[in-house]
């Protein structure tokens, strides 16, 4: 499992439908496209978890939260689709989770973002085979069936594919939202993961 950790310091600029921060949002771009250059490049699914740092006159008084996220996070992204995402097939679609936040600093020298981009190795190599019409969960051998998606696994180690665990966990978790109706379907997928595992 690898991991790419970093801060770009800049006040955060949002996407915006009309023409104002134009400037300020061309020169966070600049920013984070230049500050993450040198970074790792992703090369297959990921979780993502962002913090963006405000400064006081992002939350007025007839704004009181501050920014959207997520037009916080379109202009980010869309930055990093240059630098770190650039060697993955379709970019930021590669990010399978993601977490993000922003807080109020009280300072400009103490605004920017916050990045940590997980990524887990094995599932990286693993083979997308198929996408059936509905959720499939379920682990058999070495293949990992989860949401609408079948996953060959390059090895037969079950202490390797215990590793990925945590992440398909996560994807469950998101499963019981989208489909409340497989709760049923969960559970059966979690005890066969015992079953295979114990």
């Amino acid at each position: 499992m690898s991991q790419i950790k970093f801060r770009i310091a800049g006040v955060p600029y949002p996407k915006r439908k009309n023409a104002s921060g134009k400037e300020g949002l061309r020169v966070w771009t600049k920013c984070v496209v230049e500050n993450s250059a040198s970074l790792p490049r992703v090369t297959g699914p990921c979780s993502l978890r962002v913090t963006f740092f405000l400064p006081p006159d992002k939350f007025p008084t007839d704004f009181p939260f501050g920014s959207d996220l997520d037009n916080l996070l379109k202009p980010f992204l869309d930055a990093l689709q240059e630098t770190v995402f650039s060697k993955v097939t379709n970019g930021d679609s590669c990010i399978m989770e993601l977490n993000a936040s922003k807080v109020k600093v009280d300072a400009i020298e103490n605004c920017g973002v916050s990045c940590e981009i997980v990524q887990n190795e094995l599932l990286s190599q693993a083979k997308h085979i198929i996408r059936p019409a509905k959720p499939h969960l379920a682990i058999e051998g070495n293949r990992i069936y989860i949401e609408a998606d079948t996953w060959v696994v390059p090895t037969n180690n079950q202490s390797q594919i215990h590793n990925l665990l945590p992440e398909l966990t996560g994807r469950l978790g998101k499963l019981t939202s989208k489909y409340p109706k497989s709760r049923e379907d969960v559970h059966r997928f979690v005890e066969s993961v015992e079953r295979i595992l114990a």
